[in-house]
């Protein structure tokens, strides 16, 4: 039974009939009576009548209603490979139920497994269902409603019956279902319960272990064996090449973790297939599983360095375990996808300027993100005199640059040398000498300061002066009256500053040298040089400008570096300079090292160690641990972890000059080795791919995630399974995440080549993996939840799970109502009318009865 009802949407719209009809009928009604009766007359107010008629019910958005109270019914009936048990009773209650339902209600049979076949149509009379071959390796109840609800008749009302254990292993059925809930559709379910398992069983429910490892590493694999029943099995654990174990043990009733341990005798991609046999036993679908893991042959280590030929002795050392590659501190990698193709990263005697701009702020993620490891090592020119203070790399190290030691008995001799040349003129001459007028202000009564200018020629303009407050009023003079010249001539500024300082008996000696250009002159670096053998440090200032020379100076005079990129940031950075002149980091001289803290590096270490010829003087942060120290308490080794990384610090230097007895001692190569060793990750990973696998019952899902979040990369996939190769595209999810899905030909292992690429096709980064594919879960005889999945769908769809057969064909669903769009056809309408006004209007009768007379 059904009825008609019209609605319209904006009702209101139709009061615009009233004036409408008004003003077609004004102009018929004003004439006389006796031309109101012509056909031309009638025909058009006729005609305008019923087109505006038609156009305000559009506007008005009329519809028409059907009220249904017709029925269908779809049964979707699972045939996959874990209802085989229960299989005879799901045919005979969906046969039970076609009997049921009335016969006027037309039936429609879904059978569904991990695909669909549409068994039964709607329009077949013989209700009988007989099942037929379906490939029986998943349950995809997600793909079965969608099928079902495509088939299913849209003018009647729907619901689907459900004859399942539940158990679905691909798809999101859930989802489905509330989606088909807000179209009218019921869901009802009976549930067969197929988890009382009455015969014995046996399966390899899982093998759990690491991805990845290096050649020679014993790995752990944990067996997890289900079983119903108290048995003996033999556990066979093999590789590709048949080298593996066989275990004979006992397991119980519910779920044994077995313990397998093999070591990999190739690198590459090994894969490993777990196999159990035994007496009691029902399926041997499920007593095989297979996993994988990816072998490199060494860990690859990178040295950064700014003189790469310095570390031949340490990658001859570290090269006998270790792949190493040396690179200079410019060529440092510049990408997070070229650091990551490295397991550890050795900093080694590098200055901060000469890194990649961004470099630290990678190394940062590198550590802390990506769970690698740093090894900073010191030298001549790195640390506090590689400009390294205040930087990220500073965070990262278990160490304070800043060596933190009293300096009240220390005398200082500080001479500054000030840049007074014509292109100092304007503001930057006026903020070099508040900037060394406030070096005065952090100096003591025990301390010492002269001033140098210099242009093309230099002026002693004050020999050191004790730093009382009478004389700094004096210095404050002589800095305030300097002049300019013009040319800049480095030389003669550093030998008068020498010369005076050779004088001083203080016991830190120290030249701050600022300048705003380059040099015309040469041979300063030889005097640096000279002051620095003479235990005299010099720092240099670029002021407003970016200076090679100016940062190898300061190198070689044991100091530090800066860059004052505007004028305010001068003043600030000479008083901190001045601070820091007055501690000595450079600590040269023999001394054995001593062991603190017994841990990885220094477990079994009881002889005296090596000597070293020097190190840089830091302060060991709070949470870090320092495991070997200098005589004066120093740390000479330190470590923490730095999220989820490691970084370790090593105060010394590895290029064989402070530390050319460790690399003769045995003792000292053991310790640079263990250094390496303890901090290195023992599952590498050689890409910044982030790359997950998910096997479901006849697909593998491959999920990407990249820690740069870019719209611009393309990511492809190469899938090797045998002899067969597929390749796909994977399609982006999200900023940052890429999936892509293949199918699954069998079981064993699947080799994975991804590939992320930019726009202009250029390789960014790869990765190498695979994934071992084991029986499909629709084969796992343990696996519980069916019935909790049953009543979210049929809640979803507002229907019930049924425990008897007459209930759930018995339901009866309220009418429906199906909404008829009639705009189309009342637009093709009017058009229609509108042409035919036009021809009563323009053409005449008499034309066309002799046209059609002639014809």
């Amino acid at each position: 039974m059904s009825n008609i009802e019209i609605t319209f949407e904006n009702p209101l719209f139709l009061l615009l009939l009233i004036p409408a009809f008004i003003i077609i009928l004004f102009p018929f009604l004003m004439l006389p009576k006796n031309r109101r009766k012509s056909v031309k007359k009638i025909a058009p107010v006729v005609i305008h009548m019923v087109i505006c008629l038609l156009l305000v019910f559009i506007f008005a958005g009329i519809s028409f209603v059907e009220n249904s109270d017709e029925q269908a019914v779809v049964l979707l009936v699972d045939l996959s490979s874990s209802t085989k048990n229960v299989r005879d009773q799901i045919v005979d209650r969906t046969n039970d139920l076609l009997t049921l339902i009335d016969k006027k209600v037309p039936v429609g049979i879904v059978a569904f497994s991990g695909e669909c076949l549409y068994s039964l149509t709607f329009e077949e009379s013989k209700r009988t269902f007989e099942p037929e071959f379906i490939k029986d390796n998943a349950t995809n109840l997600e793909e079965a409603l969608v099928y079902a609800e495509s088939i299913a008749p849209k003018d009647k009302a729907t619901r689907f019956i459900v004859l399942s254990d539940g158990k679905e292993n691909e798809g999101n059925a859930d989802a489905m279902a509330y989606y088909l809930s807000g179209q009218g559709i019921r869901i009802d379910a009976m549930y067969f319960d197929t988890t009382s398992i009455s015969t014995p069983e046996v399966q390899i429910t899982s093998i759990s272990g690491i991805n990845s490892s290096y050649l020679g590493d014993e790995i752990e694999y944990v067996v997890d064996v289900k079983s119903n029943v108290d048995t003996e099995i033999t556990l066979n654990f093999f590789d590709t090449q048949g080298k593996g174990s066989s275990i004979i043990t006992s397991v119980k009733k519910g779920s044994n973790l077995i313990s397998v341990k093999v070591t990999p005798s190739e690198s590459g991609i090994q894969t490993y297939c777990a196999k159990i046999e035994t007496a009691n036993d029902t399926r041997k679908e499920n007593n095989t599983a297979y996993t994988c893991i990816s072998v490199a042959s060494a860990p690859k280590v990178l040295i950064v360095a700014d003189e790469t030929y310095r570390m031949i002795a340490l990658k001859q050392l570290l090269s006998l375990s270790y792949e190493v590659e040396t690179v200079s501190s410019f060529d440092a990698p510049d990408t997070i996808s070229k650091m990551c193709k490295y397991d550890q990263i050795i900093l080694s005697n590098a200055r901060y300027y000469a890194l990649p701009i961004g470099f630290d702020q990678l190394l940062d993620t590198y550590v802390s993100i990506y769970g690698r490891s740093l090894i900073a090592v010191g030298g001549d020119s790195t640390f506090m005199y590689g400009n390294m203070e205040g930087s990220t790399i500073e965070k990262m190290l278990p160490v304070d640059l800043a060596l933190n030691e009293s300096t009240d008995s220390k005398s200082v001799a500080l001479m500054l040398v000030l840049d007074v040349s014509s292109s100092m003129k304007g503001d930057n001459i006026t903020v070099a000498k508040q900037g060394a007028i406030n070096c005065l202000d952090a100096m003591t009564d025990n301390d010492f300061v002269g001033v140098v200018s210099f242009s093309s020629d230099a002026n002693v303009d004050s020999e050191l002066l004790v730093a009382n407050e009478d004389n700094k009023e004096t210095l404050k003079r002589v800095i305030s009256s300097l002049k300019l010249g013009s040319g800049t001539s480095y030389k003669n500024a550093f030998v008068l500053a020498k010369n005076e300082l050779e004088k001083s008996n203080a016991d830190v000696k120290h030249i701050m040298f600022l300048s705003d250009g380059q040099p015309t002159d040469g041979g300063y670096d030889e005097v640096v040089a000279e002051a620095s053998e003479k235990g005299i440090t010099v720092s240099t200032i670029g002021l407003g400008f970016s200076s090679t020379i100016l940062e190898y100076l300061a190198s070689l005079g044991k100091g530090r570096y800066y860059i004052a990129s505007g004028a305010d940031d001068l003043p600030e950075i000479m008083l901190s300079e001045t601070e820091k002149a007055k501690v000595n980091s450079y600590i040269v001289g023999d001394f054995i090292p001593k062991i603190s803290e017994t841990g990885d590096v220094t477990e079994g270490v009881t002889s005296t160690l090596p000597m070293l010829k020097g190190y840089l003087g830091t302060t060991l942060k709070e949470k870090a641990t320092a495991y070997i120290l200098s005589e004066k308490d120093h740390p000479i080794y330190s470590s923490w972890e730095y999220g989820l990384g490691t970084v370790s610090c090593f105060t010394s230097d590895l290029m064989g000059v402070w530390s050319e007895e460790w690399f003769k001692s045995e003792i000292g190569m053991l310790l640079i080795n263990r250094m390496v060793s303890t901090t290195i990750d023992r599952t590498p990973e050689r890409s910044a791919l982030n790359v997950t696998t998910t096997v479901n019952g006849s697909t593998v899902d491959i999920t990407v995630n990249t820690y740069e979040k870019t719209l611009d990369s393309l990511f492809s996939a190469k899938v090797q399974f045998g002899e067969s190769v597929k390749e796909l595209e994977l399609q982006q999810l999200y900023e940052g995440t890429y999936k892509g899905t293949f199918e699954i030909e069998g079981e064993g292992a699947y080799l994975l080549t991804l590939y992320q690429t930019n726009q202009r096709n250029t390789v960014i980064d790869e990765y190498y993996g695979a994934v071992g594919v084991s029986y499909s879960k629709e084969y796992d005889a343990f696996v519980t939840g069916g019935e909790v999945l049953l009543g979210k769908i049929c809640a979803y769809g507002g229907g019930m799970v049924h425990d008897d057969v007459l209930s759930a064909a018995k339901v009866e669903l309220p009418p429906i109502k199906i909404l008829y769009d009639p705009v189309v056809p009342f637009a093709i309408i009017c058009l229609v009318i509108f042409v035919t006004d036009i021809a009563i209007r323009k053409l005449k009768w008499s034309d066309v009865k002799k046209y059609f007379i002639k014809k």
